[in-house]
């Protein structure tokens, strides 16, 4: 009588760590499509600052060569010069974060990735700083020069309140957020290979 009961037992445990199993399984499946979803919201925010970037160097590029055939003011040449230093910059930079962005594997180790996605935290924090630290007062002198050249250019300010004030929103919704995320799973996608 013990040994059928020990028998059913033994099933009815066998049944419910298949269940477990796939379960677990299902879990790191739909935690490797929520970070690919972040990861890819990362890759492509870069994607589109490199666009961005390259039309502001293309498009200061043709500004400085104007400024010079047309003999400008010094203070034109000085904001297309500082937008062709920062359009390159931005293309460098981005270029080098998504160096670690295309090392990110799921399917490798969560150690490995959690090293990659914290090296690309760190580039952008010192992409950011650089830019608040040094580029920005750069731009803001400029425009201070202009001001007091009369010369200063309302629809290039604006340009330049507009792509901050839309560079720092789209760190703070997406570029934040993706990383929480990404490190989020990968801690709970350790925790499910070790049951």
């Amino acid at each position: 009588m013990e040994l059928d009961e020990l028998k059913t037992v033994w099933k009815e445990f066998g049944k419910h760590a298949k269940k477990d199993g796939a379960l677990n399984l299902k879990l790191q499946e739909v935690l490797r499509k929520k970070s690919d979803n972040s990861l890819q919201k990362l890759i492509d925010k870069n994607i589109i600052s490199v666009i961005g970037a390259t039309l502001i160097f293309l498009l200061c590029s043709f500004g400085l060569i104007g400024s010079f055939i047309d003999n400008d003011f010094l203070s034109y040449k000085i904001f297309y010069g500082i937008g062709v230093g920062v359009g390159v910059y931005v293309i460098i930079r981005f270029f080098y974060e998504m160096k670690y962005l295309n090392k990110i594997d799921f399917s490798n180790s969560i150690k490995e990735n959690l090293l990659y996605i914290n090296k690309y935290e760190i580039r952008n924090k010192r992409g950011r700083m650089i830019g608040l630290c040094f580029l920005l007062p750069i731009c803001f002198c400029s425009m201070l020069y202009g001001i007091y050249e009369h010369t200063l250019n309302y629809g290039a300010l604006v340009g330049f309140a507009a792509g901050l004030g839309v560079g720092l929103w789209l760190y703070k919704k997406i570029v934040k957020k993706s990383i929480q995320s990404i490190k989020e799973s990968l801690v709970e996608l350790e925790e499910l290979r070790e049951e």
